[in-house]
């Protein structure tokens, strides 16, 4: 599990880092565009983590991502929320959000799926290691 907790922290303050960067960029004399991008990029992909920890050690589709049918309720109002949030006009300076183009949405993306990505590397490395050292007898 610490493995698992290192390398998606790692991930994840990555992905958020870099969007934060990219943001600022791209648009150098607003601070808050590169706020948005970051606080989009934590959130989503928080969002999308949360289907790789279901298990430390099987991967999403050997779980399934749709066999919780609460998750997708959780996961889709939260994405509502955040989408309110940044589109919603009279949210903005409550949130001190800025509007994304779907230009950013598409350099968020990568970044955005890094800790998933991540999480289930990890998890074939444990399954490998967990094979050896258990090796199952035929």
């Amino acid at each position: 599990m610490r493995i698992g907790i290192l390398i998606q922290s790692v991930a994840i303050t990555f992905a958020v880092l870099t969007a934060f960067r990219l943001g600022l960029h791209w648009f150098p004399n607003n601070v808050h565009h590169a706020q948005t991008m970051a606080f989009a990029t934590l959130s989503i992909s928080e969002l999308f983590r949360a289907y790789t920890a279901r298990s430390e050690r099987y991967n999403l589709w050997r779980i399934g991502v749709w066999t919780n049918k609460y998750m997708q309720y959780a996961v889709a109002s939260s994405l509502v929320i955040l989408l309110a949030i940044i589109y919603v006009p009279f949210l903005d300076p409550i949130f001190d959000t800025t509007f994304l183009s779907i230009v950013d949405w598409l350099i968020m993306l990568p970044l955005i799926l890094t800790p998933s990505i991540a999480a289930e590397i990890t998890k074939i490395f444990i399954r490998r290691q967990a094979e050896k050292a258990w090796p199952v007898q035929a």
